[in-house]
C-alpha cells in the first residue's frame, strides 16, 4: 500500500507543477496584454514573467498561437456580453453595445486583446473574431436593410474609443471617456443613432 502511494506521488508532482507552469505562463501573457500591450508580447518576456524557461513554452503549448488558444479558452472574455433575450430590434442591440461598452472601459486585457486583433495576425486571433462574430449574430440576429451596417460602424467605434481613452488617455473630439459624463454622452448618442435606424428600416 505504501508502495503504490509513493508511486502515485511522484507521478502526481511533475502533473501538478506542470499545470502550475501553465497557468503561470497564461497569466504572463494576460499581464502582458493588459499593462504593456500586445505589441510587447514574445515568447522570452513571457517566460521571464513567469519565472520559467522559454522551452516549456514550446514544451507544453507548441508555440504563441498554442499558448493564445490556451489563454483565450481559460479567460472566455466574450461570454458575459452574449446573454440571450427577448427585447425589440433595438433595444437587443442597445443593451449588447452597453455591455460592451462598459466591458473594454473597465477591461484593460479584453482591450489589449482588441488592440492585438486589429493589428496581428495570428490563426487564434482569426479563429477568435469569427467566433465573437457568430455569437454577436445569435444575439442581436441578422438584421434587414442598413441595419447590420449601423451596428458594425457602432461596434467599431466603440473598439476605437475605448482604446483610445485608455492609450492616450486624451479627450475625442472633447468627450473624455474617463468620466462618467463623457461615457454617458456616447452611449445617448449610440441609442439615439439606433432609434433613428430602426425608424428608417
Amino acid at each position: 500500500m505504501r508502495k503504490i502511494k509513493k508511486t502515485r506521488k511522484e507521478v502526481e508532482g511533475p502533473i501538478r507543477n506542470k499545470e502550475v507552469t501553465k497557468g503561470k505562463l497564461i497569466n504572463a501573457l494576460g499581464e502582458i496584454i493588459k499593462e504593456e500591450g500586445f505589441s510587447s508580447v514574445n515568447l522570452v518576456k513571457i517566460a521571464k514573467i513567469a519565472g520559467c524557461d522559454k522551452k516549456l513554452i514550446y514544451e507544453y503549448f507548441g508555440d504563441l498561437n498554442g499558448l493564445a488558444e490556451e489563454y483565450f479558452k481559460k479567460r472566455n472574455f466574450w461570454g458575459k456580453l452574449f446573454s440571450q433575450n427577448n427585447h425589440t430590434k433595438t433595444n437587443t442591440s442597445c443593451r449588447f453595445l452597453e455591455k460592451q461598452f462598459e466591458c473594454l472601459m473597465n477591461d484593460g486585457e479584453m482591450r489589449g486583446v482588441i488592440a492585438w486583433e486589429l493589428s496581428k495576425e495570428l490563426p487564434i486571433l482569426k479563429d477568435q473574431s469569427q467566433k465573437r462574430e457568430k455569437q454577436i449574430e445569435k444575439v442581436v440576429g441578422n438584421k434587414e436593410g442598413n441595419f447590420r451596417a449601423i451596428e458594425a460602424i457602432l461596434m467599431g467605434g466603440i473598439y476605437y474609443l475605448t482604446i483610445h481613452s485608455h492609450t492616450n488617455e486624451s479627450t475625442f473630439r472633447g468627450i473624455d471617456l474617463k468620466q462618467q459624463e463623457g461615457q454617458q454622452e456616447i452611449m445617448g448618442a449610440v441609442k439615439q443613432i439606433l432609434d433613428w435606424a430602426h425608424k428608417e428600416n
